[in-house]
Order: C-alpha cells, then sequence, then structure tokens
C-alpha cells in the first residue's frame, strides 16, 4: 500500500504505477473503492494523485506485472510492500522487494520463517530460501531508488 504519484495513471495505456513498479490492468482486474469515498463502480480512470492505493497482482515469465486487484483505501503515512526478495545484504540491515529497498533495524519487530521474532540479522539471512515471500511496513525515507524504513516485516512462505 502506498499513495500514488503525480501522472502515475496511464488510462489509455491500462497502467498504473505504484512506487517504482509499473503494472498492466487488463479485463480481469478488479477495482474496489474501501476508502471513505465508497466509489461504488470503481474504474483506472478515477485513480488520482495521493490516492492510497493497494495492488496485488502476478509477474509474467517476460516480467511484466499484471495487476489482478487494485483497491483503493484512507490515506496512510505507512507503506505495505510484499513481494519475492530480489536481494538482501544481512551485514547493512536491509533487503530487497518489488525495487524498494528495505532497511531493519533493532527496533523492528521481524518476524522469522517460523513466525518468532528474531534480530534483523537473522531475519535477513532467512530471506536465501528460493521463493520465499516477504511482507513490510514502514515509512518511506528516500527515492530513487525507494527506501523504507520498517516497523514489521514477516516472511511467507
Amino acid at each position: 500500500m502506498a499513495s500514488l504519484a503525480n501522472n502515475a495513471v496511464d488510462s489509455a495505456h491500462g497502467t498504473i504505477r505504484l512506487l517504482s513498479v509499473l503494472a498492466l490492468t487488463d479485463e480481469y482486474t478488479v477495482y474496489e473503492d474501501k476508502s471513505a469515498l465508497g466509489v461504488e463502480h470503481l474504474r483506472l480512470e478515477v485513480f488520482r494523485e495521493g490516492d492510497a492505493i493497494m495492488r496485488c497482482g502476478d509477474r509474467e515469465a517476460n516480467g511484466a506485472f499484471i495487476a489482478s486487484h487494485i483497491e483503493r483505501l484512507d490515506p496512510s503515512d505507512f507503506v505495505i510492500v510484499k513481494g519475492h526478495v530480489v536481494g538482501n545484504s544481512p551485514d547493512a540491515g536491509e533487503f530487497e522487494v518489488l525495487g524498494i529497498r528495505v532497511n531493519l533495524s533493532d527496533q523492528t519487530a521481524a518476524h522469522g520463517i517460523s513466525g518468532e521474532l528474531v534480530p534483523p540479522t537473522t531475519f535477513i539471512e532467512q530471506l536465501s530460501a528460493d521463493q520465499i515471500t516477504v511482507s513490510a511496513k514502514g515509512y518511506l525515507v528516500g527515492e530513487s531508488p525507494y527506501t523504507m524504513d520498517a516497523h514489521g516485516a514477516w516472511i511467507r512462505k
């Protein structure tokens, strides 16, 4: 979940960019408005800069991200990312998912593979297993590349 930036939606080409990830939409993409606005028949053209969006989908073999579900939520300062880890650095206390560098600190509630709280270095070492999905919740602290400080992190098998 994050807020849309200016020019993030291109309804003519059926795309929506959230943080650094461009997603394609198609006739199967489901749109839901769970915000206080409660638009009944939400469409891609309705999204605007600043809208809080949660987007789910799959990456195809060619690298394209296809959005299967897009929700508009009430605004929030925090960001949630979920996806496969593409790189990690235990010594630096960080990993990357969906083009976002996620920083962990001793204050991060890091839940390891078994669901237990673990130190950030142990959490990041557990990310080396194939097809590990991770979720992280925190606040953006930089962009180009996007960076977030995580307050919570979870490994999902």
